[in-house]
């Protein structure tokens, strides 16, 4: 499973992720201190079987970052691909509505 990693600057929101040498994600949500760090940004490619074998037995509801993805970390089965981009959190009121409005401003955009 790989899972897309993005950069912040000032991280004062999210849970960093840690990754190893060879871009192995080791950890999720070290602590958010105003500091650059790697953060997930919640899209990963997945093996349909896996995920399946994988949620079987979860609750109806449970945080697929720190009870299912967090653990297959910790056994060396999550990569983190870092993607140079901007991120916009859209769970976050605000942030969804500064997606909206940016996307609106460059829907005319070749």
């Amino acid at each position: 499973m790989n899972l897309v990693l993005v950069r912040v600057e000032a991280n004062d929101r999210y849970g960093g992720v840690e990754v190893d040498g060879r871009g192995g994600v080791v950890r999720f949500g070290l602590p958010a201190r105003g500091k650059p760090a790697l953060i997930n940004a919640g899209c990963c490619l997945l093996a349909c079987g896996e995920v399946a074998a994988g949620l079987a037995g979860f609750p109806e509801r449970f945080s697929l970052e720190a009870d299912w993805l967090a653990p297959l970390a910790e056994s060396g089965k999550v990569g983190g691909v870092i993607q140079e981009a901007d991120f916009i959190a859209i769970g976050v009121a605000d942030d969804y509505r500064r997606f909206c409005r940016d996307c609106a401003a460059h829907l005319d955009d070749p």
